[in-house]
């Protein structure tokens, strides 16, 4: 695969649970446990930052106006992450387009905003007078007095409708949001001819050919969920229904929602309203059941992120006994098992005491990842990183096989230069998977 485009963000956050680990600017990770200076902001106590150059950028472009905001909002409720992204996008555009109109923020007007959709949603509706009323009432002194009310909820509209989150491939979830404009003039297709990775803050776009294509496409949502979480997602943003390939493909939405065959002693899953793979006895649970299933356990792992409750132990705990209660229903091939899963190895990567059955943990479910997308898909060689790191740990030498695939997925999907992929390398001592 090629690298087609690369583009920074217009305006970019973290996530408050990221803040003290990733720079502000650069979103390039902090020496937490070294001798590295990190600087963080004395005023607001909200950003950190990974050298004195990011820390005066992110001051002069966007967080001399910023802080004022956050300072008033300290004992008040906390800001998400939504919320800063849309204030740091008005203020980059806004206060710049004001100093100079030739400023190239103001061609965030030529992406979509579905106003009139927002409007008419009660929740986003009520969003959008929400981060208003914070603006009006905190933000007098920092925003453009000339700017009307309808054009500001127009920005935070195209936010609302453009944003992306910003993946850390070696996590589970993302660690902040930005607005690339480049990046949003793609359409959508699950299917799609191209994926998004990326580089610290820095978005990548990575194709098949080598030469861009003003058709080429992009998923808005990860492609490990199944057609009805996919199509529910885009529709709460974009109001449209995708119909792509992938969304039509009913046999590996089937395998996505399988689940366990409920005979005694039998290893299979049914798919759909099929008979067992192995048994071949009927289906018991209702294919409606098994949806309902999965959508609430991905509704559970979704939560999980936003909450700081549990430590790593206990969270891992807590995770082993999720599974032990859904495996009764849903399939090992079933998304929302993969995800599970997914975290339970990532959990695994930074406990103190190695559990006894870590080299299980580490590769479970990486088999179902692969044929569900492909070497080459970013989900996938996140699980395939996730298990190495896991491996890793490990006093004898982990799964070759697994280093092989994780290396040739990384390199496809990330770039042989991406951060990924040196530590695969790294990992392998520069294994050599060339003829593979």
């Amino acid at each position: 695969m090629y690298t087609l485009a690369r583009e920074n963000p217009l305006a970019a956050v973290l996530c408050p649970q990221f803040q003290d680990f990733y720079c502000a600017t650069c979103f390039a990770e902090l020496d937490v446990n070294g001798e590295a200076e990190i600087l963080m902001c004395d005023d607001c106590s909200e950003v950190s930052y990974c050298s004195l150059k990011c820390q005066r950028k992110d001051w002069r472009s966007v967080h001399q106006f910023e802080c004022e905001i956050l300072r008033t909002q300290t004992n008040q409720t906390p800001m998400t992450t939504t919320m800063r992204l849309c204030i740091r996008t008005l203020l980059v555009t806004l206060r710049n387009s004001e100093r100079s109109p030739s400023f190239n923020g103001a061609i965030i007007e030529d992406l979509e905003t579905n106003y009139q959709e927002f409007r008419s949603s009660p929740s986003h509706n009520q969003f959008l007078s929400d981060l208003v009323t914070i603006i009006k009432s905190v933000g007098h002194n920092v925003f453009p007095k000339s700017v009307e009310t309808n054009k500001m909820i127009a920005i935070i509209c195209t936010v609302l409708c453009n944003g992306f989150g910003i993946i850390d491939d070696k996590r589970v979830e993302p660690i902040g949001s930005g607005l690339f404009v480049g990046l949003a003039k793609h359409n959508h297709s699950c299917a799609s001819t191209s994926h998004v990775v990326f580089e610290k803050n820095q978005v990548l776009l990575r194709g098949r050919d080598m030469d861009y294509c003003k058709n080429t496409t992009i998923s808005y949502v990860s492609r490990m969920l199944p057609t009805f979480e996919r199509q529910k997602s885009i529709r709460s943003v974009h109001f449209i229904t995708c119909r792509c390939e992938m969304c039509r493909n009913d046999d590996l939405d089937f395998i996505g929602l399988a689940f366990r065959c409920q005979t005694v002693n039998c290893s299979g899953y049914v798919k759909g309203s099929d008979s067992c793979g192995v048994c071949k006895k009927p289906a018991v649970i209702p294919i409606m059941e098994s949806a309902s299933s999965t959508s609430k356990l991905i509704d559970i792992l979704d939560n999980l992120h936003k909450s700081n409750e549990f430590d790593c132990t206990t969270q891992y705990d807590y995770l082993q006994n999720l599974r032990k209660e859904y495996i009764r229903i849903l399939a090992d091939c079933n998304v929302a098992i993969l995800q599970l899963d997914e975290q339970i190895a990532y959990c695994a990567c930074d406990l103190k005491r190695i559990p006894d059955d870590l080299s299980e943990v580490a590769v479970r479910g990486c088999q179902h990842f692969i044929d569900r997308l492909g070497i080459g898909a970013p989900e996938v060689t996140r699980r395939l990183y996730i298990a190495c790191k896991c491996l890793s740990r490990l006093p004898s030498s982990p799964s070759s096989e697994i280093q092989q695939l994780a290396i040739q997925s990384s390199i496809l999907s990330h770039g042989e230069d991406h951060s990924i992929t040196k530590y695969l390398n790294d990992l392998t001592n520069g294994c050599d998977i060339s003829d593979q």
